[in-house]
């Protein structure tokens, strides 16, 4: 939902130290229905995303400080500013009952709407909490130069990795595959998309550029030929690597790798990899595990 995205995004942009945030768009263009108005005159109406927006800048101010993150309950996302206003949500299809351990100023972003209480209940779609116990704030600020906790610290790992059916250790399949049991273990079937993207955690591999290995466990889904282009981002942009490779013809599982001198991982397009088959005629197959790793 784009008011629950607009409140992440300037959240952990902010947290980042990301100095300015452009929203596309205020209001409606030509290119859809994007903005915080419904429209390019003075009667559109304004959308859920105008009220979370205005109500982030109001809890934070016109010059935000961030102090740092928190994890609620050891595994809910909290992001702490001056204020002190805490920004927090729980992960994809989660809920829960956290307790704050003092009576804090509960605000629904989407309404405005404010609450008095001692715990919130947390989904996906974030709160803003105006007066943090000094608890949660000295815990905020003790973590503010450390890496954001997204499923572990891979900041001198040697590889990331991911592995079917959605074993992710610092590296992420975006979007929700089929899974597809082959031979008694489960794999991701690739065969109703045209394609797979990855993101690395930006603390294994971001804008330095050292040789890295992707190697792919994979098998054709049945006759038909399968296969795709691993393209990925580079220091001059995004290109291919070593060209079209087709899934090895069997039932066998296969082990391929591709050498990369010159990766960049920095999301411009909000991926850093992935396997792109043009379209579903060439998209049979089913991935098992994919690993990044660092070294020629």
């Amino acid at each position: 939902m784009q008011s629950d995205t607009v409140i992440k995004a300037y959240v952990l942009s902010l947290a980042q130290g990301v100095v300015r945030v452009h929203w596309f768009e205020g209001i409606d263009g030509d290119s859809g229905p994007f903005g915080f108005i419904a429209g390019n005159n003075g009667a559109a109406p304004k959308r859920l995303s105008y009220t979370s927006i205005t109500q982030l800048i109001k809890a934070l101010g016109q010059t935000p400080k961030y102090v740092g993150w928190v994890l609620l309950d050891g595994k809910h996302y909290g992001f702490v500013f001056e204020g002190p206003v805490m920004a927090t949500w729980a992960g994809p299809g989660v809920t829960a009952k956290v307790a704050l351990g003092a009576k804090v100023r509960v605000i629904q972003p989407r309404t405005g709407e404010g609450t008095e209480s001692e715990g919130v209940d947390l989904t996906p779609s974030p709160l803003l909490i105006a007066d943090v116990p000094p608890k949660l704030v000295a815990e905020a600020r003790a973590n503010r130069t450390r890496p954001f906790p997204w499923d572990g610290d891979f900041t001198g790992a040697a590889s990331v990795s991911w592995e079917a059916p959605g074993s992710a250790k610092g590296l992420h399949p975006v979007g929700h595959l089929r899974v597809l049991a082959v031979d008694g273990r489960d794999a991701r079937d690739l065969s109703a998309t045209s394609g797979v993207s990855f993101t690395v955690d930006p603390n294994f591999l971001s804008y330095a550029t050292v040789p890295i290995r992707i190697t792919a466990v994979l098998r054709r889904n049945g006759d038909k030929p399968a296969g795709f282009n691993l393209k990925y981002e580079s220091t001059s942009g995004w290109k291919g690597a070593g060209g079209w490779y087709t899934v090895p013809a069997g039932t066998q599982w296969t082990t391929k790798t591709w050498a990369i001198k010159d990766p960049q991982f920095v999301g411009k397009w909000g991926v850093h990899f992935g396997f792109d088959s043009d379209s579903t005629q060439n998209s049979g197959y089913s991935l098992l595990s994919v690993t990044v790793e660092k070294g020629e």
